[in-house]
Protein backbone atom coordinates (compact mmCIF):
# COMPACT_ATOMS: atom_id res chain seq x y z
CA UNK A 1 0.00 0.00 0.00
CA UNK A 2 1.51 3.21 -1.27
CA UNK A 3 -0.45 6.65 0.49
CA UNK A 4 1.12 10.36 0.06
CA UNK A 5 0.35 12.82 2.80
CA UNK A 6 1.22 16.49 2.22
CA UNK A 7 0.87 18.36 5.80
CA UNK A 8 3.39 20.11 7.59
CA UNK A 9 5.08 18.28 10.45
CA UNK A 10 7.91 18.06 12.84
CA UNK A 11 9.65 15.13 12.88
CA UNK A 12 11.41 15.85 15.96
CA UNK A 13 8.36 16.48 17.92
CA UNK A 14 6.52 13.74 16.41
CA UNK A 15 9.63 11.20 17.25
CA UNK A 16 9.45 12.06 21.11
CA UNK A 17 5.83 12.32 21.62
CA UNK A 18 5.59 8.62 20.66
CA UNK A 19 8.31 7.55 22.72
CA UNK A 20 7.10 9.06 25.51
CA UNK A 21 3.68 7.39 24.85
CA UNK A 22 5.12 3.54 24.64
CA UNK A 23 8.37 3.87 27.51
CA UNK A 24 6.44 2.63 29.95
CA UNK A 25 6.08 -0.85 28.03
CA UNK A 26 9.19 -0.71 25.64
CA UNK A 27 12.89 -0.93 25.83
CA UNK A 28 15.03 0.77 23.01
CA UNK A 29 18.25 0.24 22.15
CA UNK A 30 20.32 3.00 21.33
CA UNK A 31 20.46 4.62 18.57
CA UNK A 32 23.66 3.26 15.76
CA UNK A 33 24.80 4.68 13.15
CA UNK A 34 26.52 2.51 10.31
CA UNK A 35 27.35 4.76 7.24
CA UNK A 36 24.70 7.27 7.16
CA UNK A 37 22.06 4.76 8.46
CA UNK A 38 20.20 5.21 11.90
CA UNK A 39 18.78 2.32 13.29
CA UNK A 40 17.50 1.05 16.83
CA UNK A 41 15.15 -1.85 17.54
CA UNK A 42 12.29 -2.02 20.21
CA UNK A 43 11.29 -4.44 22.48
CA UNK A 44 7.49 -4.05 23.77
CA UNK A 45 5.66 -6.55 25.70
CA UNK A 46 1.91 -5.03 25.68
CA UNK A 47 -0.49 -8.55 24.61
CA UNK A 48 2.33 -10.16 23.55
CA UNK A 49 5.59 -9.48 22.58
CA UNK A 50 6.58 -7.01 19.32
CA UNK A 51 9.90 -6.75 18.40
CA UNK A 52 10.38 -3.95 15.72
CA UNK A 53 13.58 -2.57 13.63
CA UNK A 54 13.53 1.38 12.39
CA UNK A 55 16.42 2.51 10.23
CA UNK A 56 15.95 5.75 9.34
CA UNK A 57 18.34 7.16 6.29
CA UNK A 58 18.81 10.89 5.86
CA UNK A 59 18.86 12.12 2.08
CA UNK A 60 20.88 15.66 2.49
CA UNK A 61 19.35 18.12 4.47
CA UNK A 62 15.89 18.27 2.74
CA UNK A 63 14.46 14.32 2.81
CA UNK A 64 14.76 11.34 4.84
CA UNK A 65 13.15 8.03 4.74
CA UNK A 66 12.36 5.41 7.18
CA UNK A 67 11.51 1.91 7.47
CA UNK A 68 10.04 -0.03 9.95
CA UNK A 69 9.74 -3.95 10.48
CA UNK A 70 7.69 -5.64 12.85
CA UNK A 71 7.26 -9.04 14.00
CA UNK A 72 4.19 -9.49 16.09
CA UNK A 73 2.40 -13.04 16.92
CA UNK A 74 4.97 -14.80 13.87
CA UNK A 75 3.72 -12.22 11.16
CA UNK A 76 6.35 -9.70 10.21
CA UNK A 77 5.00 -5.89 8.30
CA UNK A 78 7.10 -3.64 7.20
CA UNK A 79 6.26 0.09 6.41
CA UNK A 80 8.44 2.52 4.62
CA UNK A 81 8.00 6.40 4.67
CA UNK A 82 9.58 8.97 2.39
CA UNK A 83 9.42 12.38 3.48
CA UNK A 84 10.80 15.66 2.02
CA UNK A 85 11.32 19.41 3.10
CA UNK A 86 8.68 21.64 1.34
CA UNK A 87 9.28 24.73 3.41
CA UNK A 88 9.26 26.34 6.86
CA UNK A 89 7.06 24.76 9.33
CA UNK A 90 4.25 26.75 10.97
Amino acid sequence: MVMQLDKCSDPTAEFKATNAKIASFCKFTPVAKVGNVYTFTADCTTGGRTVSKTELTPAGEEAYSLKVTTEAGGQVVTEELKAKRTGDYK
